[in-house]
């Protein structure tokens, strides 16, 4: 199961938007700063878009990244491990838990195992 398939069955109620994972991809493409690239690209929307960052600064984070990449754990027990604290911490200090995130757009771009950094990245969202 590819790691974007993974990540959305992390987050349940969620919805993929290509729309978002195509502005989201061109984030460090573009002459402007990312915040304003966003509101261009956004319009309205910009107020409500968020992310997060997999893993999060934590160094028990860091931990769990370097047992995903020594296939001590999972993918899929890595993104449960590291996203409901990276909900609590990231969206703008809200405390929101996966639950929350239903009928939210969202877009995804974490490393893959062939990558040094596989598992690092981040997850984009459009509250509805």
């Amino acid at each position: 199961m590819s790691i974007k398939q993974q990540t959305l069955n992390a987050l349940p109620g969620t919805i993929y938007s290509p729309h978002l994972q195509q502005v989201t991809d061109k984030l460090k493409n573009h002459p402007d700063s990312q915040q304003e690239y966003l509101q261009k690209a956004l319009g309205d929307q910009y107020k409500k878009f968020q992310g997060i960052t997999i893993p999060g600064f934590l160094a028990s984070d860091k931990r769990l990244q370097g047992q995903l990449k020594s296939g001590k754990l999972s993918f899929n027990a890595y993104l449960h491990a590291v996203i409901p604290k990276a909900l609590l911490t990231d969206l703008n200090g809200n405390n929101y838990q996966v639950t929350d995130l239903k009928g939210w757009k969202v877009s995804i771009s974490i490393s893959g195992k062939t990558s040094k950094n596989y598992g690092w990245g981040f997850v984009y969202f459009l509250e509805p």
